[in-house]
């Protein structure tokens, strides 16, 4: 018994010191070895709109286009060479008019500067009056985009004027004294930016014989209002048609005005042949 004992001692006092014996955990941090390596871009910034630089107004052309011509000066920082483009968008009030433009090319001035010629257009059937505004952006080779800047008001100054789209040439056919024509109808259209009335003018009519009697202009008249005018030579004739508008944002649509011509009864002499005269219709501002 006293053998055993022992041994369960000795066994115990074993594992006891087999256990104390064990390390503890403990976090090993290895120092850093090698090398870190990396790349990084500066910032690139928008351009920005130094100065805008035009006339205050535009003259209408009938029937056509004209530019209000503006220099536009733009800068980045990233130099000049980096400046693109400039976009220029016409405004009525809060109504965008046509396409943007934009342009392109600038010329260089010092380093970090370029000069834009941007050419605004005005078509004739926008209206006349104050109010215009061109809002302009720069671009640059990142494709970034400055801050707007708005160039006005400008006035688009008032012009009067007529097209004639068709029956510029009118044929009345053969007629008896006494008798009236079937009507003929002249089409136009308002050819710049504001209302007009149309009148109309004409000579007497004019024989190809010689000694035929001349036949008198009043007997030519128009039919655009519902009225007949006289389109007397000394005479101008009433208006043809009460308005004739402008197209605004299009161009306008083409209108239609009669003529109707008399031969009157009581013409004296010879009066057989082939007769002529011009109509010369004028727009007048409303």
């Amino acid at each position: 018994m006293t053998i055993k004992r022992y041994a369960a001692a000795i066994a115990v006092v074993s594992i006891a010191l087999a256990m104390l014996a064990m390390p503890t955990a403990a976090t090993v941090v290895a120092p850093p070895t090698g090398s870190v390596s990396g790349t990084f871009k500066a910032d690139v910034t928008a351009p920005s709109i130094v100065s805008v630089t035009g006339p205050s107004t535009v003259q209408c052309i009938p029937g056509g286009v004209n530019n209000l011509p503006l220099t536009v000066t733009i800068q980045d920082v990233n130099g000049a060479g980096a400046l693109d483009h400039v976009s220029a968008q016409l405004y009525s009030g809060s109504t965008a008019l046509g396409s943007p433009v934009n342009v392109t090319g600038g010329t260089a001035v010092g380093a970090n500067q370029a000069t834009f010629a941007v050419n605004v257009p005005f078509e004739y059937y926008y209206a006349a009056g104050a109010g215009y505004t061109v809002v302009l952006t720069a671009g640059n080779t990142a494709k970034m985009n400055s801050s707007p800047s708005t160039f006005g008001p400008v006035t688009y100054l008032a012009a009067v004027g007529i097209t004639v789209d068709s029956g510029a040439s009118l044929n009345f056919g053969t007629l008896a004294l006494g008798g009236t024509s079937a009507s003929q109808n002249v089409t136009l259209h308002n050819a710049a930016n504001t209302v007009i009335q149309v009148d109309g003018n004409a000579p007497d009519w004019q024989s190809s014989v010689s000694n035929a009697t001349s036949v008198p202009a009043s007997t030519l008249v128009g039919t655009g209002d519902g009225a007949p005018q006289n389109m007397g030579q000394t005479a101008p004739g009433g208006t043809l048609i009460n308005t004739l508008a402008i197209g605004g944002t299009a161009p306008p649509a083409s209108v239609p005005i009669g003529f109707v011509e008399t031969i009157p009864s009581s013409l004296s002499g010879p009066y057989t042949g082939t007769y002529t005269t011009t109509i010369t219709l004028t727009g007048v501002g409303s």
